[in-house]
């Protein structure tokens, strides 16, 4: 197979905002994993010696593969494109380069380094080399064309949340698992045990494959194709579901049977614009907010069961 790789550099009033609306937009013709470059990236301390170069410009890069869908995914994708320079003042410019199997491979790895989240966890991909800190927390996943990994600030922020609200001992449940990596934070932190679910059957396949690489016991973790809280057993202690505003809201009238008595539920993917409507909802269904995190144009709330 080939891939199509397609940079898009870009420029707008607010640079943070332009990347994850142009990071959205690949989300939308269904290839969520992108790379983000920014010239501000500098490399830590505790890198080894294998340190990433810094990026000149700004730029979102995504790989699109070379089938009958690829004109419809380039067609829509120059159209959002359009529509973010009309109504948003981002401009952008789009670079093509169709690769082979191979060199989009490497292509991919080139592009991720080890980075911190929160105060403890640390995601690496499995070839690079990274000196840790005596507290830190290591994940190690390798990316994938079509679930998270960490950099986008809606699993970040979901990490933080966890960092502070997950006592060990939980046993944790994350509904839209996709790569596993909250399931992954939630072990490296002291959960008990670990429930994911996904409607989509491959990313349930990348979350087994995740926990097993991080030499998870088989015995601590469950993972399954489902609808929310379809076919979930039990009750959790914590429950994330970094998912899409108008899903969170459904969610939100099925999630009290499955949360232990003052469980906290932390709910990320929220945009600026969705935010009030989730609180409004987390009213009526019996949640107290405890806890929130915006960052750019998204927000991650922790919410405590307040009903019996």
């Amino acid at each position: 197979m080939k891939w199509m790789e397609l940079r898009i550099t870009y420029e707008g009033p607010d640079p943070d905002t332009a990347m994850d609306l142009i990071s959205d937009i690949f989300a939308d013709i269904g290839r969520p994993g992108v790379v983000q470059e920014t010239p501000e990236n500098e490399p830590g301390t505790d890198w080894a010696g294998d340190a990433p170069p810094r990026s000149r410009d700004r730029a979102v890069i995504g790989y699109l593969p070379e089938n009958d869908q690829l004109p419809d995914a380039i067609s829509a994708l120059s159209e959002k494109l359009a529509f973010l320079e009309k109504r948003c003042h981002i401009r952008s410019r789009v670079t093509r380069r169709l690769m082979d199997e191979e060199d989009w491979a490497e292509s991919w790895k080139s592009h991720f380094h080890p980075f911190r989240i929160g105060d403890r966890i640390v995601v690496k991909p499995s070839w690079r080399l990274y000196d840790p800190l005596p507290d830190d927390l290591i994940i190690e996943i390798d990316p994938g064309m079509a679930f998270g990994t960490g950099t986008h600030a809606t699993t970040a922020m979901c990490i933080r949340l966890m960092e502070k609200h997950l006592r060990s001992g939980d046993r944790f449940l994350d509904i839209g698992c996709g790569s596993g990596i909250l399931m992954l934070a939630a072990e490296k932190l002291g959960a008990a045990d670990m429930t994911g679910v996904d409607t989509d059957p491959v990313a349930v396949s990348v979350s087994m494959e995740n926990m097993i690489r991080n030499r998870i016991d088989r015995g601590k973790f469950h993972v399954f194709s489902g609808e929310l809280t379809a076919g979930v057993t039990g009750r959790f202690g914590l429950v994330c579901a970094n998912i899409r505003t108008r899903v969170i809201c459904d969610l939100l009238g099925v999630i009290p049977p499955v949360l232990a008595p003052g469980g906290i539920l932390i709910c990320s993917g929220i945009s600026t614009r969705g935010r009030d409507e989730i609180l409004t909802q987390m009213q009526i269904r019996g949640f107290d907010l405890i806890d929130e995190l915006i960052e750019t144009d998204w927000v991650a709330l922790a919410a405590r069961a307040s009903g019996p």
